[in-house]
């Protein structure tokens, strides 16, 4: 029972961030400043960013990124299956988009790919 409440919260929180993309708005009341949307993006669609806007970003762009991208990665569709997906914690999500993205031919390369790979081979689950 406690997995399926799990899986409600992300889903919720995917949700939201999915719609919060898509309306430019936050989550929750506009006070909060905890809300989803507290933080600028790279672009509108995190799972089409590459390294050349993670190099052109600012640090309050990419950290906003990273939370969207968390918010994807810990989404599961059927985690009795196969069970919970794995994310990053910000810090090693942040090391791992920087170190790859400072090479040169990287910069094609896609943010989520990055994120999604370097999450597999994380000990922590979302």
């Amino acid at each position: 029972m406690r997995g399926l409440h799990r899986q409600a919260l992300r889903a919720a929180a995917l949700a939201c961030a999915l719609g919060a993309l898509a309306l430019g708005a936050g989550c929750g009341p506009e006070d909060d400043s905890s809300a989803a949307g507290e933080h600028e993006l790279l672009g509108e669609r995190p799972g089409r960013l590459t390294c050349t806007e993670w190099n052109a970003g600012t640090p309050e762009q990419r950290r906003g990124t990273i939370d969207q991208l968390t918010l994807l990665a810990g989404a599961n569709a059927n985690p009795e299956e196969v069970g919970p997906n794995r994310t990053l914690s910000d810090e090693d999500a942040y090391e791992a988009l920087d170190t790859t993205c400072s090479r040169n031919l990287a910069r094609g390369f896609l943010l989520y790919e990055i994120y999604n790979r370097a999450a597999a081979f994380s000990f922590e689950e979302s």
